[in-house]
């Protein structure tokens, strides 16, 4: 069934039917459901290989994404955000495909891209200080970061800044004086986060102490348990202790049960 006689059946234009099918706004909605509902029953289906000639796009797109923790899908933070990613792209006729950061030919990652001929590329949780990460980003290539700003990419980030000063408001509102924080690894995530809880602190005109600013990782409790003990063991332990994120803090809850303390 070729797209000429799909045209016919249904007795519309080629170029109706081409625009009813790949969603052009020009075409009425009874249109569309009456093309939609005739392929379905003839059983067309649109060459992909003569779709990316006419287009110039492939309609695959890269995901380029490293965990340290190597909890790969599975990741609490992660995850959700790679599975919306998935739904956005296929409801909009892309699939997707994971990059490997170590091509068997040797290859860049840039140069893997560009022989697979993505039409773009989302770089999620990667360490973007890698040469080869940043050779990506200044390529032409159009691209999306998650939590990292890049000069003029596009950027879908969490607001670290708002989000501590408000943590440290609420905090500090309840009447705490000494407050530990347990901070993830340096990425441009932590290092954001740290800035806002020193600047409380020192408008608060707290001191930080040595022992109440210790560096974990994210989504490692068995770290952060370890961290938060050390923290316990100081003369003057903190009354409040933040963590790097929610799965790692169970990690931290352990630590604080051990020494028989309560979390209200």
């Amino acid at each position: 069934m070729t797209l000429k006689e799909l045209s016919a059946a249904c007795g519309l234009s080629v170029s109706t039917v081409s625009k009813a099918l790949n969603g052009y706004s020009d075409v009425n909605e009874e249109t569309r459901r009456i093309v939609k509902e005739k392929a379905a029953q003839l059983g067309y289906n649109p060459n992909a290989a003569a779709r990316g000639l006419r287009s110039g796009k492939t309609y695959t797109l890269g995901v380029l994404y490293a965990d340290d923790s190597e909890s790969g899908l599975t990741h609490s933070y992660f995850s959700p955000i790679l599975q919306a990613f998935r739904m956005g792209a296929e409801a909009r006729g892309y699939d997707i495909t994971f990059i490997s950061q170590r091509t068997s030919t040797g290859s860049t990652i840039l140069e893997h891209c560009r022989s697979r001929k993505f039409d773009g590329v989302c770089i999620v949780c990667c360490h973007f200080e890698d040469p080869q990460v940043q050779e990506l980003l200044r390529s032409e290539i159009p691209l999306v970061t998650v939590d990292y700003l890049f000069q003029e990419r596009s950027c879908v980030r969490s607001d670290n800044r708002q989000g501590m000063e408000l943590l440290m408001q609420n905090i500090l509102a309840m009447g705490h004086k000494k407050i530990g924080y347990v901070h993830g690894a340096e990425k441009s995530v932590s290092t954001a986060r740290v800035k806002c809880y020193r600047k409380a602190m020192i408008d608060a005109g707290l001191d930080i102490p040595d022992g109440y600013l210790i560096e974990s990782e994210y989504h490692n409790p068995a770290r952060t348990r370890h961290q938060v003990r050390k923290m316990l063991e100081l003369p003057e332990p903190p009354t409040c202790i933040l963590m790097p994120d929610d799965y790692a803090a169970l990690g931290g809850i352990e630590a604080i049960r051990e020494k028989g303390l309560r979390i209200p």
